[in-house]
């Protein structure tokens, strides 16, 4: 466990609280901005969740810019139709209270350490808190009885913020199938194995065998794929493998995140511990493993804090070389 990580992670989310939602008070139409009108679904994921082929536009639905409640809504789209809400009122077992207007969306590709940061939380509150519901949020304003910030959380990001606060638990396996979460389902974990066990190995490893998924700047950017190593890949099988999680099945190896690994390291290293990042560079030079960040591109906090003048000099560490690599890569995919 490197102390200082941690240390800096207790200084992050000292004020985070964890509370069960009680009662949550909506009206209809008064606090109702709009209602989503979902297309007939086409699938569903694999937890039965339904898959929707996109929204209709407005015009597609005569008056639909005017429905505030689901009474409005034609009879045939009202089992699809989604509210979206411009204000409520909540309250917790606990005995705080929330509102709409407190509630920030944690950007777990921009904000790593998933600390609140003004810049990067989006206000918009996506939906209804659920009465049972887990949320996680701050009372550092003047009325201790109100959270002045929360957002939806589970008990994953419970389990982590307990075992850094506390010290683990559980071992770096276990940990693998816990802290499995939404959205890029190994974010947690890939924090918990810097942060609680101070493997970098298990990214350089994660690399040799291979993107999980491809990432948006394999897609768009012309970022290299790792040739997928199959005795590599076994030596990192996710130990959820097989597990059926939220909306799909854990089938890949290392793991799932929302950024390409090596840029993940040098993000969470550069705001925990900076020896994470130069050890990271010794092992993949050392083992032959190829990776993206930062000579093709992906700018991140750690570039910037490296070059603060980077949108001048172009991406950090980025050599002539590199650029024209970049755009013969773009070209062939443009073709």
């Amino acid at each position: 466990m490197s102390a200082c990580a941690t240390e800096r992670l207790r200084e992050l989310w000292e004020h985070l609280s964890f509370f069960t939602v009680s009662e949550v008070v909506a009206r209809q139409p008064e606090d109702v901005l709009y209602i989503e009108l979902r297309k007939p679904p086409i699938g569903t994921y694999a937890n039965g969740e339904k898959l929707y082929n996109g929204v209709y536009r407005r015009d597609e639905v005569p008056g639909s810019a005017d429905f505030r409640t689901l009474h409005d809504v034609p009879a045939h789209l009202r089992e699809d139709a989604r509210i979206v809400w411009k204000q409520f009122t909540a309250t917790t077992q606990e005995g705080a209270s929330f509102t709409y207007d407190g509630f920030r969306e944690l950007d777990f590709i921009h904000d790593a350490t998933l600390d609140f940061e003004s810049r990067r939380n989006a206000p918009y509150c996506p939906r209804l808190p659920v009465p049972g519901e887990l949320i996680c949020g701050t009372t550092t304003g003047s009325d201790e009885g109100v959270l002045d910030r929360w957002f939806f959380c589970d008990d994953a990001f419970r389990l982590l913020v307990t075992s850094v606060r506390n010290g683990p638990s559980h071992s770096e396996e276990e940990l693998g199938r816990l802290l499995l979460t939404e959205g890029y389902p190994d974010t947690y974990w890939a924090l918990a194995r810097l942060a609680l066990f101070d493997n970098v190995q298990a990214f350089v490893d994660a690399l040799a065998a291979g993107s999980p998924a491809r990432t948006v700047g394999q897609l768009f950017m012309g970022h290299p794929v790792p040739e997928s190593d199959p005795a590599a890949a076994r030596r990192v099988r996710h130990p959820a493998h097989g597990r059926i999680h939220g909306r799909t099945e854990v089938d890949w190896n290392g793991m799932y995140l929302g950024l390409e690994l090596s840029r993940f390291v040098h993000e969470v290293s550069n705001l925990l511990e900076p020896a994470w990042w130069e050890e990271f560079l010794t092992l993949a030079d050392a083992q032959g493993v190829d990776h993206a960040h930062p000579g093709l591109g992906g700018i991140c906090k750690a570039c910037m804090a490296a070059d603060p003048d980077w949108y001048t000099n172009g991406f950090p560490y980025q050599t002539p070389e590199d650029r024209e690599e970049i755009q013969r890569r773009r070209a062939e995919l443009r073709s």
